[in-house]
């Protein structure tokens, strides 16, 4: 013969030849099946904390609950009659679970997804708010460090464009200078005036390539700065944006992992009240199980609201 208990699914065999099994006994054996609910869970850790000690019928909890075979051995009649309505009243009760079940639904992943959107109606705009914020801040140094760069660099190439003309002046003046003197020495044409001019004209080029060497010197190193500050840029951007979010090509805000934890973090407890809720009808629509303490069954039910 099979007995169902409380929302245990699946029957399990009870022997005709043996008493009934106590309370705690169908919940050990339903939880061995790894079928118990939250409500029979509650029960069965609470005769667990109680402790239990045999006797000649059955397993006896503290609390006085206890359901051993009062009518008779599986030979009498009235013990058959009894086992067929405790069944019959069972498959009734597993018949209303299936039903509820298949009116209402329950999947987890939907309902979370359904409690999340709504968690996100309230907080998006807090983190597209946050991200427009650090977006405009860190724009506003790439350009910033840009126009610096570009600014400095003009100025050297403006310096070095001076100098070269300054340069220029003063070889073309020493050089006056010298051919007036080998003039006034008559030595114009001789080749001293020639050797001394190519020294002006040596020294000057080497003042003009060292000043120049210097001068691009320092712009390599000032881009150098702006390339590495435009890296760093892009490497804040990057982890913000996998943190709070960021936006698609259509301008679609898209949480990022932190804000999305969050978000799932906010919406569990209304998705764990709305199971336990649902829970609640369910036990309500079935109704009480037979073989079971009614008091201690509808307490746990309505603990299912707590």
């Amino acid at each position: 013969m099979r007995v169902f208990h409380e929302f245990h699914r699946k029957p399990f065999l009870l022997n005709k030849n043996v008493r009934f099994a106590s309370e705690l006994e169908t919940l050990m054996a339903i939880e061995a099946h790894g079928d118990l609910n939250p409500i029979q869970r509650s029960r069965l850790e609470e005769l667990r904390r109680a402790g239990s000690y045999g006797n000649e019928f059955g397993i006896e909890s503290p609390t006085g609950s206890y359901l051993s075979n009062p009518y008779g051995q599986s030979g009498d009649a009235s013990y058959n009659t009894i086992l067929a309505s405790i069944n019959k009243q069972n498959e009734a009760f597993i018949a209303k679970l299936k039903e509820f079940d298949t009116k209402n639904p329950f999947v987890y992943d939907l309902i979370l997804a359904e409690e999340m959107k709504k968690v996100g109606q309230r907080l998006d705009p807090y983190y597209k708010q946050t991200l427009d914020d650090f977006l405009t801040s860190i724009n506003r140094k790439r350009t910033r460090s840009l126009e610096d760069e570009r600014k400095t660099l003009g100025e050297i190439s403006q310096d070095i464009g001076d100098y070269t003309k300054e340069n220029k002046q003063s070889l073309e003046d020493a050089l006056d200078k010298s051919r007036e003197g080998y003039a006034d020495a008559g030595l114009f044409s001789s080749g001293t005036r020639m050797r001394a001019e190519g020294r002006l004209g040596y020294e000057s080029q080497n003042l003009l390539g060292d000043y120049t060497r210097g001068q691009e010197r320092r712009m390599g190193d000032i881009s150098l700065t702006t390339g590495r500050t435009m890296e760093d840029l892009r490497e804040q951007q990057s982890l913000f944006q996998r943190d709070v979010g960021q936006y698609d090509p259509n301008n679609v805000f898209t949480r990022g992992a932190r804000s999305e934890a969050e978000v799932r973090l906010q919406a569990q407890p209304e998705v764990l009240r709305r199971q336990s809720q649902r829970d609640f009808e369910r036990a309500q629509y079935a109704g009480i199980p037979a073989g079971v303490n009614s008091a201690e069954y509808l307490l746990n039910t309505y603990n299912l609201l707590r």
